[in-house]
């Protein structure tokens, strides 16, 4: 006599293909560590970077300069090309909030991460020497960008006046 099975639901073609999925969802998080979600937030590409810009010979504050970023080496997407960012404070500091895009996809990594997040950084004035420096840092990374918008060191940038004859 053979007993029929009542507490088991007979599987379906579609109860085998939500099964076939959930296995091959655990191998692949099993054998490459990471899954990818999904899921539209924002994704800093810059550090946030604070400093003062200052007359290299007097020390007295440049007010009127103009503060550029621009990707250092080609390393990031190119969501942003030498940018604006910050007109100078009457005082001669500045701050550039991290720039951010726009990602679609989110990345669940199960190991540790690190990398550069650096930035070229350009001041402009039009009675001084162009002044150029790679800013950034080394450390902790977001789930899917090198740049967690961390605080760099503050700067001071010392603009040499331009030499008129």
């Amino acid at each position: 006599i053979m007993k029929k099975n009542y507490c088991l639901p007979k599987m379906g073609d579609a109860s085998k293909w939500a099964v076939r999925f959930v296995v091959l969802l655990v191998l692949t998080v099993f054998f490459t560590g990471c899954i990818i979600i999904p899921f539209k937030h924002e994704r800093p590409l810059t550090p946030l970077i604070e400093g003062s810009i200052v007359d290299a010979i007097s020390n007295s504050p440049i007010t009127d300069a103009k503060v550029y970023l621009r990707p250092a080496n080609g390393y990031q997407e190119q969501a942003f090309d030498r940018t604006l960012v910050e007109a100078v404070s009457p005082d001669g500091t500045f701050r550039i909030n991290p720039i951010a895009e726009v990602g679609w996809w989110y990345s669940i990594v199960f190991l540790p991460m690190e990398g550069f997040c650096t930035v070229d950084l350009e001041v402009e004035h039009p009675h001084y020497e162009s002044f150029k420096a790679s800013v950034g840092y080394f450390g902790g990374a977001m789930i899917d960008s090198v740049c967690s918008g961390t605080r760099v060191a503050p700067i001071q940038v010392k603009l040499v006046p331009r030499v008129t004859e």
